[in-house]
């Protein structure tokens, strides 16, 4: 064989090599906030962006940036979204909230809502003033059903944020026993309200926590009703990667134990960069994570958002 044909052969090898790596590296960049948890014990989680996984719809998609949300990226939006139906010792509750509102990482902005009729009415509007955004928490009126469905309402508020600012993250906390009197007391993990309610946060990029709390005036489903509204919870938190907080059936005696957890996560988010494959159309598409590292839980939303390549060719 000449040497004019062996480096033709190297020079063909070598494309054949690098190809599969090329075609890894190619995609369009999407983001989600992720967060990351020690799975037993308070000792801070750590992971670095080589120790995950990421698979977009079935394809792996190269991860691009894993950036802790703190100092100069601790952009935080968070909405307090209070079911208007709460039984009022909810009141009680209140110095709680008042000292988490404080308590959020430097930086963060607050908005306290009520659920009415299936929209989220703004008590407050998002503010960096957090005395303000506190002493916007009043008295719930108890009124049997007035809020509607909690997932009509939080559709509403994810699809209207009250910010035309983009901050680094947005998430809401809500307060609500669940039920969902637009579709019925009956439990069914298909319900589309809640359906709804998961995507509209996931195209919005935000994520959902929550505090079940007993309303006041419902038709006595029983556990059967409270445990199917605790799962439509969980189904949100679960969805948007959040996280679901309730005591039993009961009202807990106090959200501290609750808030101080989050507190806690909202100190351990990242930014997940993805290098993932676009379909002709942005949309959602499923998102799984594998981690290498022991000890560590991340949480994530369940899709996330996919620029699409007609989309990306405009740019």
């Amino acid at each position: 064989m000449s040497l004019q044909n062996r480096i033709s052969n190297l020079l063909m090898a070598a494309c054949l090599i690098a190809a599969p790596l090329l075609h890894a590296q190619s995609g369009v960049q999407a983001q989600t906030v992720v967060t990351v948890m020690p799975k037993n014990g308070k000792q801070p989680a750590s992971l670095t962006a080589q120790q995950l996984k990421a698979t977009v719809g079935d394809k792996p998609a190269q991860v691009s940036d894993f950036v802790p949300l703190r100092g100069e990226r601790s952009g935080l939006q968070i909405v307090i979204l209070i079911d208007s139906s709460a039984r009022s010792s909810l009141s009680l509750q209140f110095s709680s909230l008042k000292s988490f509102i404080q308590k959020l990482p430097e930086g963060a902005q607050v908005g306290v809502a009520y659920m009415q009729n299936g929209r989220a009415a703004m008590a407050q509007n998002i503010t960096p003033d957090r005395a303000l955004a506190a002493n916007s928490l009043r008295l719930t009126s108890g009124v049997p059903g007035e809020t509607g469905s909690p997932y009509f309402c939080l559709s509403d508020l994810v699809k209207n944020w009250p910010s035309g600012s983009t901050p680094d993250r947005r998430e809401v906390l809500m307060i609500t026993d669940g039920v969902d009197l637009y579709y019925g007391r009956r439990y069914d993990p298909n319900d589309p309200y809640v359906q709804s309610a998961v995507t509209d946060a996931q195209r919005a990029g935000v994520i959902v926590h929550s505090i079940f709390y007993r309303d006041t005036g419902r038709f006595d489903g029983g556990e059967w009703t409270e445990s199917g509204a605790q799962n439509y919870l969980l189904q949100v938190s679960d969805g948007t990667g959040g996280h679901a907080y309730w005591q039993g059936f009961g009202n807990p005696v106090s959200f501290d134990p609750f808030l101080d957890d989050l507190h806690t996560r909202l100190e351990n988010q990242y930014e997940l960069g993805l290098l993932a494959r676009p379909k002709n159309k942005t949309e959602l598409q499923p998102l799984k994570l594998k981690v290498s590292a022991s000890g560590v839980k991340v949480d994530a939303a369940k899709m996330i958002l996919i620029p699409g390549s007609e989309s990306s060719a405009s740019r």
